[in-house]
């Protein structure tokens, strides 16, 4: 077996992670080598592990450095002594099997690492586990709980253990939702383990979500999610990215974990509330421009271009509201599809396809009617109106709640149509 290192700066990592789960879709061992530096090991054989030159196509734009090296014959014994038991929050302990039982009173997990992942040990699953321990000590440690992204099921099991049910664990990789699974078993929790891929399948319903993901599968996540759930953890963030995705998710951030670069975050439904100025979207967009410059990806640069210039026009015409610029943009971006399609252009259609998709991340998940009756009818309550001459009263208070996840027509004909005329 060979060991194959890939050494990237650390401002790279994530992208670089990304990019080399392709080559490894179980997963990949990390070190840090030095503050500036990261490495990320894949294991194979020969003829199994990419070349450099395979490598550096897949990762345009990003300097990296490679080693390889002859795994030693007493790997096996080493791959168990990589892997040790962690407590977490005084409440949780995981282990591999061949480890000695916890002390009593713990929630004990014996977790397989086989191919999916690993044990628990990394800092963004621990501050998963935590925050569901913290979501235990609030009392709200029941009902549906999804795992997106499950692994080896770490997070999934200690939610059935902790009191969640029913508990579903979802991944995009077969050897993960098996080994998840055969681990449910071996730790008595019922578990509804399944294949599925976030970009075709629909995502079940449940009131606590969590998702130890990157950004980007977070944001294709917030952008799937019809319904929000009341809580949801996020982790594999970085520092700087958990307003982005509570704007994404439009949920209130609860409470956060952080260890070293990485951030975990307890989300919950409702308005968003922050003590800091959130970035605006033209913000973002700036900053993914520069992302994908550095990437060499052409056609999101220029995608990106063109939604900044129409959020600038828009500003510059005294318009602040770029949540329907970004609306406008997208629904324009349908219609050419669809013309585009009508007229035997499928490669431009399916330009304009992906245009419309990368505007969609940027916009909060939609309210249906119903999750928008609930809002106006506390609105109402709150500005204790009696009939449609309070439309000024109810509005104002109804729209903060709303926080963007549905244009204000859709929000004064709910409330219209709620209230008495006289």
């Amino acid at each position: 077996m060979i060991r194959l290192g890939v050494r990237v700066a650390r401002e790279n990592a994530e992208a670089a992670l990304f990019d080399l789960l392709a080559f490894s879709p179980a997963g990949v061992e990390e070190c840090e080598i030095d503050a500036g530096t990261i490495e990320y090991a894949l294991y194979g054989s020969a003829r199994e592990l990419p070349s450099d030159t395979a490598l550096r196509a897949h990762l345009p734009g990003v300097p990296i450095e490679t080693q390889r090296s002859e795994v030693p014959d007493d790997w096996p014994q080493r791959w168990r002594e990589f892997h040790r038991p962690t407590t977490v929050a005084e409440r949780i302990h995981v282990r591999a099997p061949w480890h000695e039982p916890c002390r009593p009173g713990l929630v004990e997990l014996v977790i397989e690492p086989a191919q999916a992942f690993g044990t628990g040990a990394h800092a963004t699953t621990r501050m998963c586990l935590e925050l569901l321990v913290a979501l235990e000590r609030r009392g709200e440690a029941h009902g549906a709980l999804l795992d997106v992204g499950c692994g080896s099921g770490v997070l999934a099991i200690a939610a059935g253990k902790l009191g969640f049910a029913p508990v579903i664990a979802i991944d995009n990789d077969p050897l993960a939702a098996r080994a998840a699974a055969e681990n449910a078993i071996t730790n008595g929790v019922q578990l509804d383990a399944r294949l599925a891929d976030l970009a075709v399948d629909e995502l079940p319903a449940a009131r606590t979500i969590v998702a130890n993901l990157l950004l980007e599968p977070l944001l294709a996540l917030a952008s799937l999610l019809e319904r929000m759930p009341v809580y949801l953890i996020a982790s594999g963030l970085l520092e700087d990215q958990g307003e982005r995705l509570a704007g994404a998710l439009a949920m209130r951030e609860l409470d956060r974990r952080r260890e070293g670069e990485w951030l975990a975050v307890l989300y919950e439904r409702g308005p968003r509330v922050s003590s800091q100025r959130a970035m605006s979207i033209t913000d973002t967009i700036k900053a993914d421009i520069a992302t994908a410059m550095k990437a060499h990806d052409q056609e999101r640069v220029g995608a990106l271009r063109l939604l900044l210039s129409e959020l600038q026009k828009a500003a510059k015409d005294g318009s602040s509201d770029e949540l329907a610029v970004l609306r406008r943009e997208r629904k324009r971006r349908g219609e050419s599809e669809r013309a585009y399609r009508e007229g035997g252009r499928e490669d431009r259609a399916q330009v304009e396809a992906r245009e419309g998709e990368l505007i969609g991340g940027y916009l909060p998940a939609e309210l249906d009617d119903v999750q928008l009756a609930e809002i106006v009818k506390r609105a109402i309550a709150q500005a204790g109106a009696s009939s449609q001459r309070d439309l000024g009263k109810v509005m104002p208070i109804a729209m903060a709640e709303v926080a963007g996840r549905a244009d204000g027509r859709r929000v004064s004909e709910q409330v219209r149509d709620a209230l008495p005329a006289t």
